[in-house]
């Protein structure tokens, strides 16, 4: 499986993310595996937002969030992400 680098897919974009690698971008949370990227995006019906925890919980290894119709970067890596939701 190829694995993709989260700093130079999100360089064309302009926006600074941590050195990760992922293998397969997701948006639909129920379909994440370990290793794959979570787009939560903001649809006509259903806010990926808010399904960014079961997507960690599948082993998203970081998660692109939409906010207010522009794209800004809301990495979690997994180690703090597993911690705040235990709290």
């Amino acid at each position: 499986m190829k694995n993709y680098n989260l700093q130079q897919f999100l360089l064309p974009l302009k926006i600074s993310a941590p050195d990760i690698s992922f293998n397969r971008l997701e948006t639909d949370s129920r379909n994440v595996r370990p290793g794959n990227l979570f787009l939560a995006i903001l649809g006509e019906i259903n806010d990926g937002r808010n399904y960014i925890s079961e997507a960690i919980k599948n082993g998203a290894v970081a998660v692109i969030a939409e906010k207010k119709n522009l794209i800004t970067a809301i990495i979690y890596k997994i180690k703090i992400a597993l911690s705040q939701l235990s709290m």
